[in-house]
């Protein structure tokens, strides 16, 4: 070997042992930072079928009849990137498949829990904090224990619809603190028969209730009184399923004092969570964000978003407080396609709506903010009202009842919204208000769209980037755009699972 590549190898051999001695000293140094990231405690928010257009819809609501460039929603500045939403095998993201890509890595097919696409089961971040580090589970929404979002965190399955076995594994594998609707009866619900009957008996015989509150050790109840009795000095399991004939919770904007608000379940449920010694995961969905957008009803987005950033409000002044919980704020996939503008609605000067200023653009939806009923609510209202008046007619035996029943109606529906709606819209109404609460609001949403700026584009999923937003106490946050599984990542990495 010449002198001239004695030199080469020599700078070479420098350059290599140089490098190893970077990549010893690199390890140790990311392995510190990660330790120090760590948190005991983490809260996942959930806001179902939010599009991101919604968050300035709620900015306008908000500062209504003014610029809303002073007025910000909580998490506002904790909004760190985007997610994408697409499933293994689809454009559209839905609640199940989403749900498994966030809570276990892994993206699956549409309607999976926790379940690959060839049929395997995977084990969710939460399963793992409480196995590994005892933590306890927490899960809090609006909608039904069994629904997808609510369940993704313990069960698991290739159908999201199988309501017979979703339930009968949260029996036996549910979280600790379980703040839900359903009411009593619902677990052992045969959900086979077509009947709706929340008093028939299972198939398989099974007393999950008995199961629930014997073999897990967990206080079941169904009531506001139960609710406002529940002790939060010290950690204890309980399970509250608000007692109703729906599957859900009144929306917020229709919700009386009898009904507890996402934000009061979001508290008591940490005001128990956080007495364990080992920490907890607590799951909070604003779950009808997605069914109020399925229906085009933007008084129900509105409503429901509007809940949930007050429970957001709660969770991350327990975080700041805490030091040691980080908080996750993200919808799983947008909903509806809301738009703020539409060109084709039959308000007025709507072909000008873009050069309208702050008051005029939310006269038709901000107008009566404090006194909306959103569709869900309004078929409630009407049906009595419609009842009243028929019972009043008949009572009476005057033959004009139909024709006085509509003009009072109308009346009372233009009053409430302040809009005049045409005759034939409430026609439309007044027929449909013996439909279920859902089917009554997808009548209901696009008729009121009609009348405001607001525009959709479908009644189904869309499949544009969601936000992110995360509270970390050393603001150890995810950036940029990146897959709904690296939260999963994410998550393990601050829980050191």
């Amino acid at each position: 070997m010449n002198k001239k590549n004695q030199q080469l190898f020599r700078c070479f051999a420098f350059v290599i042992v140089i490098s190893i001695i970077l990549q010893s000293c690199k390890t140790p140094i990311k392995t510190e930072g990660l330790q120090g990231n760590s948190v005991k405690n983490l809260i996942v928010m959930i806001p179902d079928g939010c599009s991101i257009e919604l968050l300035q819809l709620a900015r306008l609501y908000k500062a209504y009849p003014n610029s809303p460039d002073n007025t910000v929603l909580s998490f506002d500045s904790l909004i760190c990137g985007l997610l994408k939403v697409n499933t293994a095998t689809t454009v559209m993201g839905e609640s199940a498949a989403n749900a498994t890509a966030i809570f276990t890595g892994v993206k699956t097919k549409p309607g999976y829990l926790a379940t690959d696409t060839t049929g395997n089961e995977l084990s969710s971040v939460f399963s793992l904090a409480r196995d590994i580090k005892n933590k306890a589970i927490g899960i809090v929404g609006t909608v039904d224990l069994a629904q997808a979002t609510l369940s993704a965190p313990l069960i698991h399955s290739k159908n999201r619809g199988d309501y017979n076995d979703i339930i009968k594994q949260l029996a036996y594998n549910g979280a600790d603190v379980l703040f839900a609707s359903g009411g009593k009866g619902f677990i052992n619900r045969d959900f086979t028969k077509k009947d709706n009957n929340i008093n028939t008996i299972r198939k398989d015989k099974l007393n999950l209730e008995d199961v629930v509150t014997k073999d897990k050790n967990i206080h079941l109840c169904f009531y506001k009184k139960d609710f406002d009795n529940i002790d939060t000095t010290n950690y204890h399991k309980i399970w509250w399923l608000y007692n109703s004939e729906s599957n859900c919770m009144p929306n917020d904007f229709d919700r009386a004092d009898t009904v507890p608000s996402l934000s009061e379940m979001t508290l008591k449920a940490i005001s128990i969570l956080k007495h364990n010694k080992n920490g907890f995961v607590l799951l909070v969905e604003g779950s009808k964000i997605d069914w109020a957008a399925h229906s085009n009803d933007p008084i129900g987005v509105l409503s429901e978003f509007l809940a949930f950033e007050k429970a957001v409000e709660v969770a991350l002044k327990f975080a700041r407080e805490d030091k040691n919980t980080a908080v996750i704020i993200m919808p799983d996939h947008g909903t509806g396609g809301i738009t703020i503008g539409n060109q084709n609605s039959n308000a007025e000067s709507n072909n000008n709506y873009h050069k309208l200023n702050y008051k005029d653009f939310g006269n038709p939806i901000f107008i009566n903010k404090n006194k909306l009923y959103t569709g869900e609510g309004l078929r409630k209202i009407l049906k009595y009202k419609t009842d009243s008046i028929i019972a009043f007619y008949k009572a009476k035996n005057l033959k004009d009842c139909p024709s006085n029943a509509q003009i009072f109606l109308k009346k009372f529906i233009n009053n409430i919204y302040s809009i005049s709606f045409s005759d034939e819209d409430i026609e439309t109404l007044i027929k449909n208000v013996n439909l279920s609460d859902n089917d009554f609001a997808d009548i209901f949403g696009p008729i009121y769209s009609k009348y405001t700026y607001i525009g959709w584009t479908t009644n189904g999923h869309t499949g544009e980037d969601v936000f992110m937003a995360i509270y970390h106490p050393k603001n150890y946050v995810k950036k940029g755009i990146i897959n709904l599984t690296e939260i999963t990542e994410y998550i393990k990495e601050i829980l050191k699972l």
